[in-house]
């Protein structure tokens, strides 16, 4: 698991949509957490929509048993934007449980829209949270990835000890 921001999230409330943006690492354990805990507190008088962009995160084993879980209770309707491979496979065991998943290639963002029963206006909306979103998630890794590679390098430099910085 990276210790870099993996994902980003936002509910729209007044159109009971929940919005996640992906990025190419694996969430940790305490962000999959707090995501599906978000899920857990949409509202259930209403239909639950959610749009899921990633660009190849997978999930651990435990993190896709508490979004089974979750699924089995509410069975939201999915649109999962990919163009990983594995991640289309892992939404297809979560159809199994959930008829309402369905994947989709990027370019197929208006097919996902009407998956999700989202008007265009609604659509417009959307994607302009995953805008943000998008930028949110690059402004959060860009102002750690800085520090984590001055760790890793001092780490490497530890591990190696100072033989490794003689010959160097």
């Amino acid at each position: 698991m990276s210790t870099l921001p993996s994902m980003a999230f936002e509910l729209m409330p007044d159109l009971n949509v929940m919005v996640c943006y992906k990025g190419k690492n694996s969430p940790t354990e305490a962000d999959w957490d707090v995501y599906v805990n978000a899920l857990e507190s949409t509202s259930a008088d209403r239909p639950l929509r959610i749009l899921v962009i990633t660009h190849g995160a997978h999930l651990s084993r435990l993190q896709q048993q508490k979004l089974l879980a979750f699924h089995r209770r509410r069975q939201p309707k999915v649109a999962l934007l990919t163009s990983a491979t594995s991640v289309g496979f892992v939404a297809s065991i979560m159809a199994l449980t959930n008829p309402g998943v369905r994947t989709f290639l990027p370019a197929q963002r208006a097919s996902a829209g009407v998956h999700l029963g989202l008007g265009s206006a609604d659509v417009d909306a959307v994607w302009a949270v995953v805008d943000r979103l998008h930028e949110k998630l690059r402004m959060m890794v860009a102002s750690i990835a800085p520090r984590a590679r001055t760790a890793e390098k001092r780490s490497k430099k530890q591990i190696a000890g100072p033989r490794a910085a003689k010959r160097t």
